[in-house]
């Protein structure tokens, strides 16, 4: 089993060879362990990171999950459960639903690299429910998985897989073991990932990790458990780096051009109050924000231009940069000395 900083003293091997790090974890629950959920993907500059099991409720804005991916998820309704997927920007991500998904808690989402797109998905099945591994065959078909450069598929099947070809009375193993190799989907996982911490339990394999491009999703390693979870986390890399996306395009509001008088109308004439019909947070944040931008397309003139974007400055550059403006306007401010010096 290896650790966090196994997987980052690893980092530099794949420096002249791009790749993408992700996670496949159980978390039990990632409502109170958000700080830790931060620091493990800072630690291991995480681009894709599926999690079962996450617990979490309209209460928790995606926002406060992770600041640095677009975040895909599946709530209960009732406590525990629950599945998210999480997916850096660069990658160009877009959930993808279909009616078959309804009932077994998956989601999906495809992702752009430079060879093409890819699709991920993150799936929990339930202890005792047969149902739902056969309804993700269905999914997957529904998909139409071909039509991908490549397919990773992750999760908490609840299926010992260490009894795969050696069990043939439990079908429901022998079931998704044939569908998912006539779809082309290999289970790369070997070891337990849930290890036995009682001597009338044996450790099994139920975590896994299926893909159909197994010479490009590559180290993948079973690493210690995250936080107070009891299943081992997946670690894997994918060989490839996301595709060079076009400039961004962006509203610029003329202010200077505003119809105050209609503004004020607008936001008026609103019944706040019906946005708080929906006991969602995300959703009546959804409809308060839809209402008020309403209100300022209608009254503030705007043009779209394309936003001219520099990788390489970074957050903290642009900080430093700010910080040296201000340095420099402070010292101006004592009249020591003039522009035209410092420009000298």
């Amino acid at each position: 089993m290896d650790s966090i900083q196994d997987n980052q003293s690893d980092a530099s091997v794949h420096r002249n060879n791009p790749c993408l790090t992700g996670v496949c974890m159980n978390a039990r629950s990632l409502k109170n362990k958000l700080s830790c959920f931060d620091n493990l993907v800072h630690q291991m500059d995480l681009s894709l990171i599926g999690v079962t099991e996450s617990w979490l409720d309209d209460t928790i804005l995606d926002g406060t999950i992770s600041s640095q991916h677009v975040i895909f998820r599946k709530d209960r309704a009732t406590r525990g459960g629950g599945v998210l997927l999480a997916i850096k920007p660069e990658l160009d991500p877009k959930r993808i639903l279909h009616p078959s998904m309804a009932d077994i808690e998956c989601v999906w989402a495809e992702f752009s690299l430079k060879d093409g797109k890819w699709l991920c998905g993150i799936y929990y099945r339930p202890p005792g429910d047969a149902n739902s591994a056969i309804h993700l065959e269905e999914v997957l078909l529904n998909l139409n998985i071909q039509q991908f450069k490549g397919v990773v598929l992750m999760g908490d099947f609840n299926i010992n897989w260490l009894e795969a070809g050696c069990n043939p009375a439990n079908q429901l193993l022998t079931k998704v073991s044939e569908w998912t190799s006539s779809l082309g989907l290999r289970q790369m996982i070997e070891e337990p990932t849930r290890i036995a911490t009682s001597l009338d339990r044996n450790s099994t394999l139920i975590d896994l990790l299926f893909t159909n491009c197994d010479q490009q999703v590559c180290d993948i390693r079973v690493m210690e458990p995250f936080s107070t979870s009891d299943h081992c986390m997946i670690s894997f890399r994918i060989r490839g780096e996301p595709r060079v996306m076009a400039l961004p395009i962006r509203t610029k509001y003329l202010y200077n051009k505003t119809d105050i008088e209609l503004l004020n109308n607008s936001v008026r004439r609103i019944t706040w109050d019906s946005i708080y019909d929906d006991k969602s947070v995300n959703k009546t944040w959804e409809k308060f924000q839809s209402l008020f931008m309403d209100c300022i397309n209608a009254a503030i003139p705007n043009r779209r231009q394309k936003k001219k974007t520099k990788p390489w400055i970074s957050p903290d550059i642009k900080c430093l940069v700010t910080l040296n403006v201000q340095s420099l306007q402070a010292l101006l401010n004592t009249g020591i000395v003039t522009r035209k010096f410092v420009i000298k």
